[in-house]
């Protein structure tokens, strides 16, 4: 048996130079079943770092990995999942064989691991989807059994459902009645996972779920919001494909049209949209709430109510007009053209009386049980005496001399006191012999650091409340690596504005008490690597030099806001069962917040990350990042979001790097200024990608990028807008946007339209074979270079009217099935149309051609030419067929 150093040096070597330990593979997999937990996943650990280079050489060993999938350890089971899934990016063959006991984590406690073995099967399902399948359908049918079980086991199927949905969602499907069971469980874990279960479904296969519409009609008033949003996209998704599924169920959709929610509302109301082509009676009983959601906004949900509320217009125009005059907005002749008013922002609805109301500041506080009566102290703000800066704390600390405090033994207390807030906290600890202070607020000169060390280990493993209160204290280096922190009671570990002027080592610590260290500063280095917070840690406003929290669990709601980490710090790998806050956070170093695992929000508004800041492999269920300043690069390429990502007033220095990622729901933002490159290759956003007023100053990069609805209204591209291969389901808006270099549209495909109005390219435009479903329109716009748009197909109308192309526009072999328009379109060289088909018609009324037009062999329908011009060239119709005339 190898030494646990040699354990660590592989680990470490294979880390920097696998190639080095490619051939200690066998003997490394012979150490994955060691007695001890670390040294299982030290080796592990090496194995999954040699298969990102090596996946071959870790083929080989395959049967000691998938032994540890079973390991009574999170960490070696997570571990051991990843380098399966490494190996099976490039050798999913060799993994055919154990794609049960791979799939039998679906089941697994831990989501990270759940998660991890979903990626593996994933990856093999793109070569074998048959034997995943059949591998998650037996699984699958064990985790039913246990949706009726206690709320943990519950929670955990549902959640295994949840991973299994993204691989395969024909075999989720099967199981539709048992989840939508679990709509109405009085837990929000199981209500929440079966919905996105079913969710995944719908939106890959809607009509394998239509039959459940009112289900999740019924999930629209769930007291979760994430709930109600999960349901009202799913029921979107229903509508596209089966407006007559949801039309029944329409009836119930009434507060989620003006849902708080913004997603849930954009959600039903797009449903709606579907809907209202065939079934307007569905839709026309909710006009008063699309016209309040219509003025509501933001403005994604106010243009789908707009186009809902438009198409209503034409089946039921009274309804409209009804629900215009109700609201206080005069329709003069055509409540369409009201509604597009009001869409413009021309014309407002008035604001309900009843809406100025609202709730009391104290009932705001008071709402809620997640507001506690110590918050609302709090919040009158804190009186601190010393409020030191990293590297220079010896000399702040101002120690309040007040009556000593009487202990109920009769000693004498220690004198150290602290305003906190309205109230003066007392030291509730026996004095040092000699001393006016306990041993915790005695000078550090006074006192030895292991002797301290001890004795704070004591007083944290002891019960009662006011033991614990160790505020304001003051150490040099403390050394708590291996200790479990915790006592029969859940009284608070209270270290609020302590002072650790040498290093904190917490390495593999274990905190079973909630942790209040508030305001807390270290001066020298903090390790709390692999370390485990059981309960709440709120670390709000402490002050670090260098910190490790790496691949450490916090299992309760977990604050650093308004904190400030001075050097290096890294919470790769690290994992959040709650609400993870960082905002207000300032990190001066290089950050790395890799492979995080957040099952709430991570939250990073207004933060500033001096260096860049890494947050690759992330997964949360939101990422907020409004107002968050990057001085470097954001990397957040392979990020996994199951809600939204915000990212209002994101100023990034660097590249903003979101590549690989998927985002359940929808990334917005406006007023976005990125120094570097914008970076979205591959990414899928199954929801909404809105933003406003975006600034790039490199190149926007989304080749193979897919989402189902864009709108990027306002903005500059510096450099070259790169959109190929492309996929937008919905609508696709690029208005009133300046690119600097190219734009290339090749074989993008724009399944709802695509509308580019405003827009100009200072370099080329390259939409060789791009596919337009829907309507196209590049109107007002300017192409200063080449415009290549030859062999593409616009399925439906167009138009390019009073766009200016300054060098050579071909349309050669373009297929125009539906009217085109050109209308006071400007070509200044020459413009070829050889061999198009308008099989419909095309208007070039003003068209210009300063260098003539090449339209020899196309097929003209019908063709309007009133008042075109060629000033140095011709217009060449030689064998072109004009089938219907032209004027």
């Amino acid at each position: 048996m190898v030494s646990e150093q040699q354990l660590e040096s592989w680990a470490t070597a294979a880390d920097e130079t696998p190639d080095e330990v490619v051939d200690e593979v066998p003997a490394i997999a012979a150490e994955t079943d060691r007695a001890d937990a670390s040294e299982r996943n030290q080796a592990m650990l090496a194995l999954a770092r040699v298969a990102l280079a090596h996946p071959d050489a870790v083929a080989d060993v395959r049967p000691a990995v998938v032994d540890r999938l079973s390991d009574a350890h999170e960490v070696v089971r997570h571990n051991a999942a990843l380098t399966l899934e490494r190996v099976a990016s490039d050798h999913p063959d060799r993994l055919l064989g154990a794609l049960h006991p791979i799939a039998g984590r679906l089941g697994d406690t831990e989501s990270d691991v759940r998660n991890k073995a979903g990626d593996v099967l994933e990856a093999v399902a793109e070569t074998h989807p048959e034997a995943v399948a059949d591998a998650v359908e037996t699984v699958l049918a064990d985790l039913a059994v246990d949706l009726d079980d206690e709320p943990e086991a519950r929670n955990t199927a549902t959640a295994g459902f949840v991973v299994a949905a993204k691989v395969t969602p024909g075999v989720v499907a099967t199981h539709c009645d048992a989840l939508v069971g679990r709509f109405d469980d009085d837990h929000v874990g199981p209500r929440y996972h079966a919905t996105l279960a079913l969710k995944r479904v719908a939106t890959r296969d809607p009509d394998a779920v239509s039959e459940h519409a009112a289900a999740f009609a019924g999930q629209l008033d769930d007291e979760d919001e994430d709930v109600r949003e999960l349901a009202a996209h799913a029921l979107s998704a229903i509508a596209d494909a089966d407006p007559g599924a949801v039309a029944p169920v329409a009836d119930a959709f009434d507060q989620a049209v003006t849902d708080d929610h913004d997603e849930t509302r954009y959600y039903t109301i797009d449903a709606l949209r579907a809907v209202v082509a065939d079934h307007p009676d569905a839709v026309a009983s909710h006009a008063d709430e699309l016209v309040e959601a219509l003025a509501l906004g933001p403005d994604y949900v106010s243009e789908v109510a707009a186009d809902t509320l438009t198409d209503l217009v034409g089946a039921d125009r009274e309804a409209v007009t009804t629900a215009l005059t109700d609201a206080g907005v005069a329709v003069d002749g055509d409540p369409g053209s009201t509604v597009a008013s009001i869409r413009r922002g021309d014309t407002t609805v008035p604001a309900h009386e009843d809406d100025a109301d609202g709730d009391s500041a104290l009932e705001d506080v008071l709402d809620g049980s997640r507001t506690s009566i110590e918050s609302v102290i709090g919040a009158v703000g804190e009186v601190i005496d010393d409020d030191p800066s990293v590297g220079d704390v010896s000399a702040t600390a101002d120690y309040v001399a007040d009556e000593a405090v009487t202990l109920e033994d009769g000693r004498d207390g220690c004198v150290y006191t602290r305003e906190i807030g309205i109230k003066t906290w007392k030291c509730p600890h026996e004095r040092r012999e000699g001393s006016e202070f306990c041993t915790f607020h005695a000078p550090i000169s006074e006192k030895d650091d292991e002797v301290v060390t001890e004795a704070l280990l004591e007083t944290l493993t002891s019960e009662g409340r006011r033991k614990k209160e160790l505020v304001g204290a003051r150490f040099g280096d403390v050394d708590l690596s291996f200790a479990i922190l915790g006592t029969g009671d859940n009284f608070p570990i209270d270290l609020r504005h302590a002072h650790v002027e040498g290093d904190l080592s917490c390495r593999r610590l274990t905190v079973s008490q909630p942790l209040k260290a508030e305001g807390l500063t270290v001066t020298g280095r903090t390790d709390f690597e692999i370390a485990t917070f059981e309960m709440l840690a709120d670390f709000e406003d402490a002050v670090f030099g260098a910190a490790s929290f790496g691949e450490s669990t916090f299992e309760g709601n977990t604050y650093f806001d308004g904190g400030r980490f001075a050097g290096e710090t890294t919470f790769s790998g690290a994992r959040f069962t709650e609400k993870a806050g960082f905002e207000g956070t300032t990190v001066e170093g290089a950050a790395s917040f890799g492979k995080l695992t957040v099952e709430d929000t991570l939250d990073m508004t207004d933060a500033t990350f001096e260096q860049g800041v890494k947050l690759t492999g992330t997964k949360a269920r939101r990422l907020h990042l409004h107002d968050a300043t990057i001085g470097g690069d954001c990397n957040v390429r392979s990020l996994t979001t199951t809600q939204s990502v915000r990212v209002s007033g994101l100023a990034v220095s660097g590249d903003f790097i979101l590549g690989k990622a998927t985002i359940e729901s929808s990334i917005q933002g406006d007023e976005i200024r990125i120094g570097g490159d914008f970076d979205l290759t591959s990414a899928r956003v199954r929801g909404n990608f809105l933003l406003e007023e975006l600034q790039v100053d490199g190149d926007l990069t989304a080749v193979g990028t897919q989402a189902r609805r864009v709108s990027v209204d306002g903005g500059v591209v510096g450099g070259d807008c790169d959109l190929q291969a492309f996929r937008a389901q919905d609508i696709f808006r690029l208005m009133n946007v300046d690119i600097g270099g190219d734009f290339d549209l090749h074989k993008a495909t724009f399944e709802n339209g695509f509308q580019a109005a405003g827009t100009s390219v200072d370099g080329d435009l390259n939409a060789f074979r791009l596919s337009a479903p829907g309507n196209f329109l590049f109107a007002n716009g300017a192409v200063e270079g080449e415009t290549e748009f030859s062999e593409s197909v616009f399925e439906r109308g167009g138009s390019f009217s009073g766009t200016a192309f300054r060098g050579p526009a071909s349309f050669t072999r373009t297929t125009f099935a539906r009217v085109m328009s050109f209308e006071e379109a400007t070509f200044r060289a020459q413009a070829t149309f050889s061999t198009a088909e308008f099989e419909e018609s095309v208007d070039f009324t003003d068209t210009t051609f300063s260098r003539g037009a090449d339209l020899r062999w196309a097929t003209i329908e019908r063709g309007e030419f009133t008042r075109t011009t060629a000033d140095d060239g011709v217009i060449d119709l030689s064998g072109a067929r004009l089938a219907g005339g032209v004027s």
